[in-house]
């Protein structure tokens, strides 16, 4: 019953609720996958979150490491690619 109620939420507020924001606000997005109730689906989910993290430090080391073999040259911020 939960379940449901939680589906009906998102469901409205990604539907009525983006059509009062306000100019320049964030829309409302409807979930992308359903919500994990059993452990094999909540620990499928966790090793994703983990694996994407992973890529993302991955990637940010990748560039640490190109930036330092220029260190001094120029001054640019650090941006990750992703």
């Amino acid at each position: 019953m939960w379940l449901g109620g939680m589906y009906m939420r998102d469901a409205i507020m990604s539907s009525i609720g983006n059509a009062f924001l306000e100019k320049g606000a964030a829309p409302y997005e409807y979930m992308e996958r359903p919500i994990p109730i059993t452990d094999e689906e909540i620990a499928q989910v966790r090793e994703e979150q983990e694996a994407k993290e992973i890529e993302q430090a991955e990637a940010y080391m990748q560039l640490l490491v190109q930036k330092g073999k220029h260190w001094g040259e120029k001054k640019e911020p650090l941006t990750p690619v992703t």
